[in-house]
């Protein structure tokens, strides 16, 4: 029984980890707090909802982790290019979207990029 409380974050960085990949980062807890305990690595926090992701940049902001993680408002595919996000509730924060790549599909326009593309930038 945890009392209500969430349970803790077990995120281990071994020291020869360098690169830490937050895919559907939300407003970047996990990213903030790996960041926290572990300031060799670089953090790519990605988030597509751009509502979200503007929560996420202020936080990167607010505990000073704009050299160590690097926002990057997209979804992560198997193809760069654009597909729907249905599910989102519009709320910042908020979790549960779905990527579609039916263009008539209802939702959110979002753009898609690789893992690949993402790590090439380094």
């Amino acid at each position: 029984d945890n009392n209500g409380r969430k349970e803790e974050m077990n995120i281990k960085l071994d020291k020869e980890d360098d690169i830490f990949v937050d895919v559907g980062a939300n407003i970047g807890i996990y990213s903030l707090y790996a960041a926290s305990v572990n300031d060799a690595v670089k953090f790519f926090a990605i988030e597509p909802i751009d509502e979200t992701f503007k929560e996420l940049l202020k936080n990167i902001e607010l505990n000073n982790y704009t050299k160590q993680i690097v926002p990057v408002p997209v979804a992560l595919s198997f193809a760069i290019g654009e597909g729907r996000m249905i599910g989102n509730d519009g709320r910042a924060g908020s979790s549960g979207a779905q990527l579609m790549f039916d263009s008539n599909a209802p939702g959110l326009s979002i753009r898609t990029t690789t893992g690949d593309q993402i790590l090439g930038q380094i």
